[in-house]
């Protein structure tokens, strides 16, 4: 027979659902208690090397839990309604209740709906078919890791492997147009870690300048470009996870406060390529100034 704890569990859930319990049990308990314990978990799925910078290992976990999450705010919100409702207590509360709950719901409808094709494009990635997986790495010189192609998700694993395999690297060269941010955030946590370089030779956009923050020493040569931005319209990962972890990376890099906040208000569509002056003065390059 099963333990005694898993009957109680799902009488639990059972009686939420049929809105048996009392409405205050199931607003406090089975809602805010429920969220409270659940946001804090979901800030495991982002600390850096949880997966052993396996990012994809990741990207599975979120495309699994997507849906639970999905169906444990239903069950919520379900059993909120019903118990509102047969709560004899809470006739006057049932109104504002069930306007609550409505509004949570249609919400629920819009963010399932506005964030349906980012999580097909994160699916197919956690099925090894990533769109944007063709970065390149090559050692050149002996002590630079260049770095070419898409941030894709797998990007910060290999670099890591590499760093570790030849500690003769001091630089890492990075010529990107972009890709995953995540995957830039954890780029640069590996870089970070590593205590090494960074440098751009030509151009270096979106994840790609994420991931250029984590070097110790940060330079760009003359005529190599910067550029930033943060808003993305229909992320699939949380873009409050990943922020926390974006503000923490200009935190550690020593960036000019003012200039990291004005990244965050910077769209995809409109992105912001500073001069080699503005970086220099907010701390995001440290090496030479180019004069540009």
């Amino acid at each position: 027979m099963p333990p005694a704890w898993i009957h109680i569990f799902r009488a639990r859930i059972t009686d939420h659902w049929m809105g048996r319990v009392s409405m205050r049990s199931a607003l406090w308990v089975n809602v805010v208690a429920v969220n409270l314990v659940l946001v804090a978990l979901s800030r495991l799925i982002y600390l850096p090397g949880l997966y052993g910078y396996d990012t994809l290992v990741q990207v599975r976990v979120l495309v699994a839990l997507f849906p639970l999450a999905v169906t444990v705010t239903v069950w919520q919100l379900v059993g909120l309604w019903r118990a509102a409702g047969l709560d004899p207590r809470a006739v006057r509360l049932r109104p504002l209740i069930r306007v609550i709950v409505a509004a949570c719901a249609a919400g629920l409808a819009v963010l399932v709906l506005f964030t349906s094709a980012s999580a097909l494009d994160v699916a197919r990635s956690a099925a090894g078919y990533d769109g944007l997986g063709d970065y390149r790495l090559q050692v050149v010189a002996g002590d630079t890791l260049q770095v070419e192609g898409d941030i894709g998700f797998g990007l910060a694993g290999r670099v890591r492997e590499r760093l570790s395999a030849q500690p003769a690297i001091r630089r890492v060269r990075l010529n990107s147009i972009g890709g995953r941010g995540s995957e830039g955030v954890l780029l640069a946590r590996v870089i970070e870690q590593a205590g090494v370089d960074t440098e751009v030779t030509r151009g270096c956009f979106s994840a790609c300048s994420f991931a250029f923050l984590g070097g110790r020493r940060r330079t760009l040569t003359p005529g190599a470009l910067l550029g930033f931005h943060w808003k993305r319209p229909g992320s699939f990962i949380t873009d409050l996870e990943l922020g926390w972890h974006l503000r923490a990376l200009f935190e550690r890099a020593g960036v000019d406060p003012a200039f990291a906040g004005h990244t965050f208000q910077v769209t995809i569509d409109d992105l912001w390529i500073p001069s080699h002056a503005q970086l220099r003065a907010a701390g995001v390059t440290t090496g030479p100034d180019s004069g540009i």
